[in-house]
């Protein structure tokens, strides 16, 4: 990361994840300037801050993009790396910073929270991004739900009962997951019930939130973006690539499961796993047809991933929706999924 070509990838047009939050993005600056969210003046862009601790790869992309739709954004996080695989040290310090000022390009700053949690040596910081984010004020404040694992960022971004909006990911945690705090868990229910807007990315998961939150503000459904295919030829090997963070509820023991029954038919298909965490115990990644990249893969190396695949497999047993699957489709590569959630809109049958 970090180098000419990375750069070049940022710009350009093919990116997958640039073109897919282009169709998404004008779609939320029309749902906050609709009376659902706040107003801009008609004589200047809509100012807009977005703020998160993980997704990163989610707002970043989706600033640019709504950026070159006209609004004046500033992307807030926090300056850890864990979600470009810092936790387990597999990459150089500022690795997030660099990645977010390539994809955005100069179209929108990106504010960073320094320390942990409960770092009093951060104070001083966190009282500078509290004035930064107040000149000039923003008209909207657009979350994501994982900024209730910080209140820091709450705190600097003068957070407003009624005066934001905040995409949920996810309604509830998946099995398998880390379990919030309840400190965390309450945060995160006051931030969804003081919304003025939310937003979710599909009808199951707005029919899950309103069930389980009973939020007063508008739910709005804005799928996942996913442009027209700019695919690159498929592969002449029959090739299967699941692809994205390894965790129980993503069934690859399922789909490990399912590959004996698939090599009766095609006994030279191979399949691809690629992401950290931790793999399930099973004989099948043994099989010289599996190759396994149990770590965190560099945005530069996806491209060729998905290039070699003939198909994307979401073989998993609990679901919301899948950015991985909207990813799938960008690349023009065909996807198999599980009835689960809404996994079901990514496909035509």
């Amino acid at each position: 990361m970090g180098g000419r070509d990375s750069c070049a990838a940022a710009r350009s047009p093919s990116n997958v994840i640039f073109r897919n939050s282009v169709a998404q993005s004008g779609a939320r600056i029309d749902a906050i300037t609709s009376g659902r969210g706040l107003t801009a003046a008609a004589s200047r862009p809509l100012r807009v801050v977005m703020v998160s601790d993980w997704h990163a790869k989610y707002v970043t992309p989706l600033a640019r993009a709504m950026a070159d739709h006209g609004a004046d954004v500033r992307v807030v996080t926090r300056n850890h790396d864990l979600e470009f695989g810092g936790e387990k040290g597999e990459v150089e310090p500022g690795t997030m910073a660099r990645w977010v000022a390539e994809q955005l390009d100069g179209r929108a700053d990106h504010l960073q929270l320094p320390g942990r949690v409960r770092d009093a040596s951060a104070v001083p910081a966190l009282l500078r991004l509290h004035q930064m984010l107040r000149r000039p004020r923003p008209d909207a404040l657009h979350f994501q739900d994982s900024a209730a694992q910080d209140v820091r960022l709450l705190a600097a971004a003068n957070i407003r009962p009624r005066r934001y909006a905040v995409t949920i990911h996810d309604v509830v945690q998946h099995p398998g997951d880390t379990v919030r705090g309840r400190r965390t868990a309450a945060v995160r229910r006051q931030l969804i019930a003081n919304a003025g807007l939310l937003f979710v990315h599909s009808g199951v998961l707005r029919d899950a939130l309103i069930e389980k939150e009973r939020p007063s503000a508008p739910v709005v459904v804005i799928p996942h973006g996913t442009a027209p295919a700019d695919p690159r030829p498929l592969p002449p090997e029959p090739s299967l690539l699941f692809f994205g963070r390894v965790s129980r509820y993503k069934g690859i023991d399922v789909l490990l499961d399912a590959m004996p029954h698939l090599w009766e038919k095609v006994p030279e298909a191979r399949l691809v796993i690629a992401g950290g965490g931790e793999l399930p115990s099973h004989l099948g990644v043994e099989d010289p047809r599996v190759t396994v990249l149990n770590q965190h893969i560099p945005e530069a190396d996806v491209p060729g991933l998905f290039a070699a695949a003939r198909c994307v497999v979401l073989p998993y047993l609990e679901a919301s929706q899948s950015g991985v699957g909207a990813r799938a489709k960008g690349y023009g590569r065909p996807l198999v999924v599980t009835r689960v959630g809404a996994l079901p809109d990514l496909v035509a049958e």
